[in-house]
């Protein structure tokens, strides 16, 4: 059945508000429980006893007595009219100083290093043994490791 057309709402009228006096009484309050007796206080805790003394650490024993020692008595120093103790001192005869040693002059010719030795057996211009072919990083690799070329034709 399809929805009928609803009737418009009526508004209610209001209900007049009570004044306080004609509202209806509060219901009593609840009777509170009596309190609880508290508990009887606890009784004062009895004081600790002192601790016991720690004991006295060991004595360290005194080192053994050494007398002072008694200073050296100092030799006189001599007198101008004395010879001069069992080492004389070194006196260097007064006069110019002796030529200092010159550093050899550098011409700056320096040698050439020796190019890659070449006459040893074996050894190619390029420090490759036979048998070894180059690898990528400048050193070589037995040729039984050269590997295979990837695509046909390649060689």
């Amino acid at each position: 059945m399809p929805d009928a057309p609803r009737a418009p709402a009526v508004p209610r009228p209001a209900e007049p508000r009570r004044p306080p006096s004609a509202r209806a009484p509060l219901p009593a309050p609840l009777p509170t429980p009596a309190p609880a007796p508290l508990p009887a206080p606890r009784p004062a805790p009895l004081p600790r006893p002192a601790p016991a003394p720690r004991p006295a650490p060991p004595p360290v024993p005194a080192p053994p007595f050494k007398p002072p020692l008694s200073p050296r008595p100092l030799a006189p120093c001599p007198t101008p009219d004395e010879p001069p103790g069992p080492n004389p001192p070194v006196v260097t005869p007064p006069g110019p100083n002796p030529p200092a040693a010159t550093p050899p002059t550098d011409s700056g010719a320096h040698a050439e290093p020796p190019p890659f030795p070449t006459d040893k057996p074996g050894i190619d211009e390029n420090g490759s043994a036979p048998g070894r072919e180059p690898d990528h990083d400048g050193g070589t690799y037995p040729a039984a490791c050269v590997p295979f070329p990837s695509c046909p034709g390649e060689t």
